[in-house]
């Protein structure tokens, strides 16, 4: 099982910084979940091979005023579903009083508790640390999440390596679909229908389904494991309900299970900001995405025409995803979504020999040559493929560094349409050649 670290401390001692050195800078689209100030923020991040969820809070207080309590609540909520707590601290203020409180506090939770004492940039770390050692218990790590010093060892400690309780291969021959959605936007009806049984628990009441559940199918000769995921609802609905929160780092768990990721979105109930950031974190991880604009069988002409307007202005970050209509009741627009299911998986699958690269880079650059920055023009001199999930390719040249984020969305915008790679995220890597006499 893929774990759960979660990142808990006062304000301002440097969560999101060592939240950002965690999951590192990447291509692809970055999205968290709606209310980042106050509440929890996920991202699927990986130590040498070893894949976690790490979630960021946003303090621990005193819950005087009402949204000290709601932040609260949502701190209160990443313990409950953390497999591991790391509580940050702050060198520059030593150890006050309020982190004795707090690491007391975490010691009676039951969960491997680790100290990441942040911001020792130039001190001595040892004597830092020494400081800090009347907490007591729980490992003590001297950081500097800026920097990155000091990081990797704690990762050691918080990401160990499990090979026996280690989940076992996914078959290669069958495609995982991970099924993500706010609740009670008709997921598990989905399932049920394309099951044509009841397989799933089926309710009107919202976060039906706790935990991820797998059911296998075939489809045309092609097998298939859909994995039906708790929903995920937005953050100030959530109250005392720590299963519900737990929903959102299964459902990351899922993603990172499987190929391909499907978005039900009740069309009905209106496109929402968490729909999109949902869609974007399974993107952010790699995943090739289908959009399900379920329940359109509830809406006449005029309220659909609205409603898919409203569709493409909160996924206009990625508009190249497939869109189909569907009705988990009625069945209507299933059979469509598994074929694009199918379609996602192969391309996200495929192989570019270099030559293949290659072309594409020159025809691309003839097009539309990249930009002078600072005096100089940027150079691609040759690519190659680096890997699938995301499908990444790999440029070399010169300036590379200096590439704006416009013409690396229109290099990979190119290479999906001419490659028809719909729903495939593309990342650049960019390595620096060496100049030529």
């Amino acid at each position: 099982m893929i774990p759960v670290v979660a990142l808990l401390g006062r304000p301002n001692v440097g969560k999101s910084t060592l939240f950002n050195r965690l999951t590192g800078s990447q291509d692809a689209l970055v999205a968290d979940i709606p209310g980042v100030t106050r509440d929890r923020r996920y991202r699927l991040a990986n130590h040498n091979d070893r894949p976690f969820v790490v979630v960021d809070t946003g303090g621990m207080t005193e819950a005087h005023t009402e949204m000290e309590q709601g932040l609260m609540r949502q701190t209160e909520q990443a313990i409950a579903e953390a497999d591991i707590l790391v509580l940050v601290l702050d060198a520059q203020e030593g150890c006050v009083a309020s982190d004795q409180e707090l690491h007391a506090r975490l010691r009676t939770c039951g969960k491997p508790l680790l100290v990441a004492v942040n911001k020792v940039d130039g001190r001595d770390p040892h004597a830092v640390l020494a400081e800090f050692a009347e907490l007591g218990t729980g490992e003590l790590f001297g950081i500097s999440a800026k920097r990155g010093s000091g990081v990797a060892a704690l990762l050691e400690s918080a990401i160990p390596v499990q090979a026996e309780s280690a989940e076992p291969e996914p078959d290669p021959t069958r495609i995982r679909i991970a099924v993500i959605g706010r609740p009670n936007a008709g997921k598990s009806t989905l399932i049920n229908h394309l099951l044509k049984s009841d397989r799933l628990v089926v309710s009107p009441e919202p976060g039906t389904t706790r935990d991820s559940i797998d059911v296998k199918l075939e489809f045309r000769g092609r097998e298939m494991t859909l994995v039906d995921t708790a929903g995920i609802r937005r953050k100030s609905r959530i109250e005392s309900d720590s299963l519900e929160g737990f929903s959102v780092a299964q459902a990351l768990r899922s993603v990172q299970r499987a190929q391909v990721a499907m978005v039900v979105i009740d069309s009905e109930q209106g496109v929402a900001e968490q729909d999109a950031a949902l869609a974007a974190l399974a993107l952010d991880a790699g995943r090739a995405v289908v959009v399900a604009f379920n329940k359109c069988d509830l809406l006449d002409s005029e309220q659909q025409a609205w409603a898919e307007q409203r569709l493409g202005r909160r996924f206009q970050f990625a508009s190249y995803l497939p869109i189909v209509r569907t009705s988990g009741v009625r069945g209507s627009g299933l059979g469509r979504l598994l074929r694009e299911a199918v379609l996602l998986h192969d391309a996200a699958e495929r192989s570019f020999s270099t030559p293949e690269v290659n072309n594409f880079l020159r025809r691309a650059v003839q097009q539309n040559p990249p930009p002078r920055v600072r005096g100089g023009r940027i150079q691609i001199r040759y690519g190659h493929q680096g890997g699938n999930h995301p499908l990444r390719l790999v440029l070399h040249g010169s300036r590379l560094e200096l590439m704006p984020q416009a013409y690396r969305r229109y290099l990979a915008n190119r290479f999906r349409k001419a490659y028809r790679l719909p729903g495939v995220p593309i990342a650049l890597t960019c390595r620096k050649t060496q100049e030529r006499n």
